[in-house]
């Protein structure tokens, strides 16, 4: 679903769905460790001045020339948070999660920005 990208050596990233949830839609997607050293994902999914969440994941829509950002509640982004913290091992997937307001009626495919990763292209909106 959606494909994956490799930012270097370093890290690869995949996309697993993109669904539509009634108002809302949720981007689902893993960052692999492709090193042999432990690493934290720290700022580089980051917006602006915000700190250690996936806040700089957009969807954009083609058609429309509309860009999305994260979901906020209560001041914060309806993402992955605290990843500073998190520590990938060599090998292992970081599961991350963003919650975006829904695409319009009809809307099939968005494109997905990850920062780091770029962007991935007529990612599907599952119904």
């Amino acid at each position: 679903m959606g494909g994956s990208r490799t930012d270097g050596p370093a890290i690869r990233v995949e996309i697993y769905a993109l669904r539509r949830d009634g108002e809302l839609a949720v981007l689902e997607f893993g960052v692999r460790n492709r090193s042999t050293e432990p690493t934290s994902l720290g700022r580089t999914l980051s917006a602006g001045e915000r700190e250690f969440d996936a806040s700089g994941v957009t969807l954009y829509d083609p058609a429309t020339e509309l860009r999305s950002s994260p979901a906020e509640s209560g001041g914060e982004c309806v993402c992955s948070t605290d990843l500073d913290s998190a520590v990938i091992e060599p090998g292992a997937t970081q599961l991350l999660t963003a919650t975006f307001g829904a695409p319009r009626a009809g809307v099939r495919t968005l494109d997905v920005r990850i920062p780091t990763a770029g962007t991935f292209t007529e990612v599907a909106v599952e119904e």
